[in-house]
């Protein structure tokens, strides 16, 4: 992963990527954008505001500022639109600095996405894509179902030599053979699951 402020580009963020292709095989490269991205903000407000940032934080406003103004000309205002407008700047750009990842994705080694997250939704969304098409389902976020809860690791506890048995109708285990107790049920203080050795009756039974 290589992250910058408002994923701008320079040479060790392209070299880096390069090496992540020809040398590691990586076949998919992602620009990663975000709603509320703090450097599209400061970048428009240098635009819209004549907002002057100091330091290095200049650098990379000027290197959004391009994306910007390509919004502005496409009369996109939103800043969602925004952030997606600058998403697909950075994607053009990497292939247009990068021969060798142009080639890449022309050969069909290679495919680059530009994906929006939501952070507060913690999901992605597909804005832009090179070398490969994005299935329709995934142009847009869809809600997704929670999934059921666990059912609940009933513990027996009996006597005071902490013996326990796990109910077999919660997690069944073949008679003679072995299962291994979830960390949630393994108890306070284990670390690690316990591993049971079921008896006859299927019931797992063991030691905490």
């Amino acid at each position: 992963m290589v992250r910058t402020a408002g994923h701008v580009l320079g040479s060790e963020v392209l070299g880096s990527i390069e090496y992540a292709t020809s040398v590691l095989g990586a076949r998919l490269v992602v620009v990663l954008g975000h709603d509320s991205c703090g450097a599209v903000a400061a970048a428009r407000a240098a635009v819209e505001d004549g907002f002057a940032a100091g330091g290095f934080v200049r650098d990379v406003v000027e290197r959004v500022t391009p994306s910007i103004l390509a919004a502005r000309t496409a009369g996109l205002t939103s800043d969602s639109d925004v952030i997606d407008e600058h998403i697909r700047h950075t994607v053009d750009l990497l292939l247009d600095r990068s021969r060798l990842l142009s080639e890449q994705v022309a050969a069909g080694e290679i495919a680059v996405v530009g994906l929006g997250y939501a952070l507060a939704e913690g999901n992605a969304r597909v804005v832009t894509t090179r070398g490969v098409e994005a299935p329709a389902d995934l142009a847009a976020p869809t809600a997704e179902k929670a999934p059921p809860p666990d059912p609940p690791a009933r513990l027996i506890r009996t006597g005071t030599d902490r013996r326990a048995a796990l109910l077999p109708e919660v997690f069944p285990a073949p008679p003679g053979g072995a299962f291994v107790l979830p960390d949630r049920a393994a108890g306070p203080g284990s670390g690690r699951p316990r591993r049971w050795r079921a008896g006859d009756s299927g019931t797992p039974t063991g030691t905490l």
